[in-house]
C-alpha cells in the first residue's frame, strides 16, 4: 500500500526464493502473470521502462535462485566440471551460503540500478492497494479435498524412507526393508 519499491523487491526476491526451491521456468511465468495483472490495474503499458525492467528482473532473479543449491541442474554441471578439472571437492554448505549471498547482493544491486541509475517512474504504483487483489475463494469440493489428502499422503510416502532412518518404530523398520525401489 503506497510502497512501490517494496512491491518490486517482494517480486524479485520471490522469484529468487521460489526458483531456489523449485524450477525457475514455472516461477517466471507465474510471476509474470501476476505482474501483468498489476500492470493492467495501474495502466502501465507494454513499452514502459518499469515493465521491461521488471520482466527482465524476474528472469534475472530466477536465474540467481536456480543456482543456490548445488544439486540443481546448472549448479550440478558446473560443480562437477570444476571437480573434474581441479580435483577439489566443493563443500555444499559453503556453496549454498556463498550463492545465497551472491544472489541476494545481485538482486539488491539490480534494485539500486532500477531506482538510482535508470530512475524508473513508478508513481502510478503508489495508488495500488493490496485489498484490490483479494478474492474470496469458494469452499473446496470433494475432488479437491481428495486431491489435497492424496498429495499430502504422497509427500509422506516419498519422505518416509528418509524418516525411517531416524526411527526404530515398526513402521520405520518395514519401510526401511522395502528400500527406495520398493517405495516407488
Amino acid at each position: 500500500n503506497g510502497h512501490p519499491w517494496v512491491l518490486t523487491s517482494v517480486f524479485l526476491f520471490s522469484a529468487f526464493v521460489l526458483s531456489a526451491l523449485s524450477s525457475s521456468i514455472p516461477v517466471i511465468f507465474m510471476l509474470w502473470a501476476m505482474l501483468y495483472k498489476i500492470f493492467d490495474a495501474v495502466d502501465l503499458k507494454k513499452g514502459h521502462w518499469y515493465v521491461s525492467l521488471m520482466l527482465f528482473g524476474i528472469v534475472f532473479a530466477a536465474c540467481c535462485g536456480s543456482s543456490v543449491f548445488p544439486f540443481k541442474d546448472t549448479a550440478l554441471i558446473f560443480i562437477a566440471a570444476y571437480t573434474n578439472m581441479s580435483g577439489v571437492t566443493v563443500p555444499y554448505i559453503s556453496y549454498i551460503v556463498l550463492m545465497f549471498t551472491v544472489g541476494s547482493v545481485a538482486i539488491l544491486l539490480y534494485l539500486a540500478a532500477m531506482r538510482f541509475l535508470f530512475r524508473v517512474d513508478i508513481s502510478s504504483l503508489q495508488e495500488i492497494s493490496t485489498s484490490s487483489f483479494t478474492n474470496d475463494l469458494p469452499p473446496m469440493n470433494k475432488t479437491q479435498k481428495f486431491l489435497t489428502v492424496y498429495a499430502l499422503l504422497l509427500v509422506f510416502v516419498l519422505a518416509s524412507p528418509v524418516l525411517a532412518n531416524f526411527s526404530q518404530a515398526p513402521w520405520a523398520l518395514s519401510m526401511r526393508s522395502l528400500g527406495m525401489v520398493g517405495m516407488s
